[in-house]
């Protein structure tokens, strides 16, 4: 009896053993999920933006669980994103001005992503006999008024000792620009890609500045409502999972990647690939150090800064831009430990 006891007792010590020292893979948390409620985004032809027409057409949205209706704002950037601000749409890609001029009026708004910076694509082009920024003392401008171009001409035009009083702003949209050139109803143009090109082609014109001239001047970046992202954060997270996969497939198969662009709109592929070289589309490492506090440009805060001053001057309310409430950057820093 005694030995049976010790039998039995043995078998038990063993079958602890091994449910103690088994190995086990290690289970993963499961993943939140998102809300499946319809999530409105915008595409338009911009390299910052190609992210979304890939995962679009990779089904990569929907394997994230996100139900996304995309709307078409080529036809009009600046009237969309008055249409993003005033709810019609959940996110957009806006440059940094915009959405702090936007926010200064008091549109409450929130950056998660920098998905590009603009390195020629931004541009002023001007008749052929003007040699210099300081031609343009007196002459036509064709430009958005009030939009980041705006901003960007100020750039320009400090640098060549001028200042806004000295020229002559005709508000006209960017992507009517080249219209108004070729009609000479302006002596330039402040506009960006493809339509610097066309400018400078049909014109006939010529490029006196671009935005390569001052790296950082106009970054863009994926801005969503406040109340999105605290409402439906897990909807926020997988769609900044989406875009990180895109852009990644971009960096590794860039051939493949303009193809796509290429079909969508209708373009031929050499022009998507130079336009790229003119608006760097940023990647996560880009991010991590865009949403860093420091005062350079190469900082999200830091361009927030000038543009805060330059808006200042200029007599609107900056009183609200700081750049802790709009600059989001919990989505990138989540995706970088979650590697």
């Amino acid at each position: 009896m005694k030995k049976s006891i010790l039998t039995i007792f043995a078998v038990v010590l063993v079958v602890l053993a091994i449910a103690l020292f088994w190995p086990v893979s290690p289970q993963k948390p499961e993943a939140k999920k998102t809300s499946a409620r319809p999530l409105i985004l915008c595409r338009y032809y911009w390299p910052g933006n190609f992210w979304i027409d890939i995962a679009w057409k990779k089904g990569w949205f929907d394997e994230a669980g996100l139900k996304v209706d995309l709307i078409d704002t080529n036809p009009d950037y600046h009237r969309f994103i008055e249409e993003m601000v005033a709810g019609k749409m959940d996110a957009n890609n806006f440059t940094l001005f915009d959405m702090l001029d936007f926010i200064s009026r008091g549109a409450d708004l929130v950056a998660v992503i920098k998905t590009d910076e603009s390195c020629g694509a931004d541009a002023i082009v001007v008749r052929k006999e003007i040699e210099k920024i300081a031609e343009l003392r007196g002459k036509t401008i064709g430009i958005k008024t009030g939009s980041y171009l705006e901003y960007i001409l100020n750039v320009a035009l400090e640098r060549g000792g001028l200042t806004m009083e000295d020229v002559i702003l005709k508000d006209v949209t960017a992507e009517n620009a080249v219209d108004a050139f070729i009609n000479k109803k302006v002596d330039a143009v402040t506009t960006w890609e493809p339509f610097v090109g066309e400018a400078i082609l049909k014109g006939p014109g010529t490029k006196l500045f671009d935005t390569s001239q001052f790296p950082g001047v106009s970054p863009s970046v994926l801005v969503f409502h406040r109340r999105v992202v605290a409402e439906r954060p897990e909807d926020v997270a997988a769609c900044v999972r989406v875009w990180n996969r895109a852009v990644l497939f971009i960096q590794e198969n860039p051939q493949a990647a303009y193809n796509i662009i290429a079909g969508i709109y209708q373009a031929p592929v050499s022009d998507v690939e130079q336009f790229v070289k003119t608006d760097r589309i940023s990647d996560l490492r880009e991010n991590i150090q865009a949403f860093s506090y420091a005062a350079g440009m190469d900082s999200l805060h830091g361009a927030s800064q000038r543009i805060r001053n330059f808006l200042l001057r200029k007599g609107i309310n900056a009183g609200k831009l700081n750049s802790a409430n709009f600059l989001d950057d919990r989505f990138v820093v989540r995706l970088k430990y979650s590697k």
